[in-house]
C-alpha cells in the first residue's frame, strides 16, 4: 500500500492489494505537508501514525480475502512494535521531492 499525497494535498491510496509494504509518497509542498495530519498523528519529518480504520477507509470496497490479508498486515505491524498505544500504525514518509 502506498499513500500518495499530491502537490495539491489530495490523498489517494495506490496499490491497495500490495499488503507487504506501507509508506507515504509525497512532494515537498506546503499543501502536501498540510495533508499529513488528516491521515493521523505526525511524528517529526519522517513518520505518521495512522489508525487501521483510516487505512481501511482509504482502501474502499475490498473482498473478504483482502480484509483477511489487511488484518494480517496490521497484526504483523503490531507484533513488530510499529504502533503507538492506541494501535495506530507507524508509516514512513518516503519519496519527498522538492517541487
Amino acid at each position: 500500500m502506498i499513500i500518495d499525497i499530491a502537490a495539491d494535498g489530495s490523498i489517494q491510496l495506490m496499490e491497495a492489494a500490495e499488503l507487504r509494504r506501507l509508506h507515504i509518497n509525497m512532494p515537498a509542498t506546503d499543501a502536501a505537508r498540510a495533508a499529513l495530519p488528516t491521515l493521523g498523528r505526525v511524528e517529526g519529518e519522517t513518520h505518521v501514525f495512522i489508525a487501521p480504520e483510516r487505512l481501511r477507509a482509504l482502501a474502499g470496497a475490498q473482498d473478504a480475502a483482502w480484509e483477511e490479508n489487511f488484518r494480517g498486515m496490521i497484526d504483523y505491524a503490531l507484533g513488530k512494535g510499529w504502533a503507538d498505544p492506541s494501535g495506530a500504525i507507524r508509516v514512513h514518509i518516503e519519496g519527498v521531492q522538492n517541487s
